[in-house]
């Protein structure tokens, strides 16, 4: 299953890097400073089947963002972490078809299961 990480948080990387991930789960990392063209040509081209957004990279723009994925990805599964715990967050983003929801910080057992979880349901697709 082919992982598309968008952060720049060091611990989330460092959580999912590591040789931590099951041998079958591909990486790949898209940080929060590439420029908007450059990062929805990364989005459209790349081949992921869950994408883990990290809303501290795009602050107010983390909607935006959502909906140009599932715009491009419709399929995509997305994982969305936070460390705003405002329920209007919660509210504005879990429309758009989050498969979880998680407020940082966030450990490598509870990363790992959300991502078993979605692997089990791409496959029954």
């Amino acid at each position: 299953m082919k992982i598309l990480l968008i952060s720049e948080d060091s611990n989330l990387i460092s959580l999912l890097g590591n040789n931590s991930l099951p041998s079958d789960y591909e990486l790949d990392i898209l940080t929060c400073s590439t420029n908007s063209l450059e990062f929805i040509s990364k989005i459209f081209t790349n081949n992921f089947s869950v994408a883990i957004v990290d809303d501290d990279c795009f602050k107010s723009n983390s909607f935006e963002i959502l909906k140009s994925i599932r715009t491009l990805k419709k399929n995509a599964k997305i994982i969305f972490l936070t460390s705003d715990s405002s329920i209007e967050k919660g509210r504005k983003i879990s429309p758009l078809g989050i498969l979880y929801y998680g407020i940082k910080p966030v450990s490598s057992q509870e990363i790992l299961e959300v991502l078993i979880s979605s692997q089990k349901i791409i496959s029954q697709q």
